[in-house]
């Protein structure tokens, strides 16, 4: 579990660090309870885990009315290899894993809620996102994969939201675009295939 004095928890359920936490004492295995002090724990606070390489094993599956992960809140946590996702998660925010370079794969079988993902841009290691039964997942938002060059996401006819460079882009002489995006009949909503990978329509 965690440190009693590591975190905090406001009255929304919202957890994170407390300020002026040294990083370096974050465990490596960090379990986040379903309460703490008798509040319930419904979300990852935003920037809540930032910067914190010690990070290896986050499990979340302990909370079980978790909503949602919030903005940069495990952003360059380099050492992060697995994630045990909650099964009632329903929005990964913007930057949430990002440069999470040791990610080589997520599981969010669980997740059947799942409205909105983003927050994996620049996790370089991840190479399979299956999406394809995740039938209340509506958008895929700004930047989501973006930089995740060996990565091929399946996403389900129910998306009807993808944002800019989502699963990335041709910038110059460099290519930041995922390796392959199956999505059903090649069009996810009123967007073309090809628009969503980058290439010309």
């Amino acid at each position: 579990n965690i440190p009693k004095d590591m975190s905090e928890i406001n009255d929304l359920g919202n957890i994170k660090l407390k300020d002026g936490f040294d990083k370096t004492k974050v465990p490596e295995v960090l379990h986040i309870p379903e309460r703490i002090d008798e509040k319930e724990i419904r979300c990852i606070g935003e920037n809540a885990f930032k910067d914190c390489s010690n990070i290896k094993t986050l499990d979340l599956s302990r909370c079980s009315n978790f909503v949602f992960i919030g903005e940069s809140s495990f952003e360059n946590c380099v050492n992060l290899k697995n994630i045990i996702f909650p099964s009632s998660l329903e929005s990964i925010n913007n930057n949430a894993f990002k440069n999470c370079t040791s990610l080589k794969k997520i599981d969010l079988s669980g997740c059947k809620n799942l409205v909105s993902i983003s927050g994996f841009s620049g996790c370089i290691g991840l190479t399979n996102i299956d999406l394809s039964n995740f039938l209340k997942l509506e958008a895929v938002t700004d930047f989501a994969f973006y930089g995740c060059i060996k990565l091929v996401v399946s996403l389900p006819s129910s998306v009807i939201n993808v944002g800019e460079s989502a699963f990335g882009k041709l910038d110059g002489g460099n290519d930041y675009r995922c390796k392959n995006v199956k999505i059903p009949n090649k069009k996810v909503g009123n967007i073309l295939y090809d628009k969503i990978i980058g290439f010309p329509c």
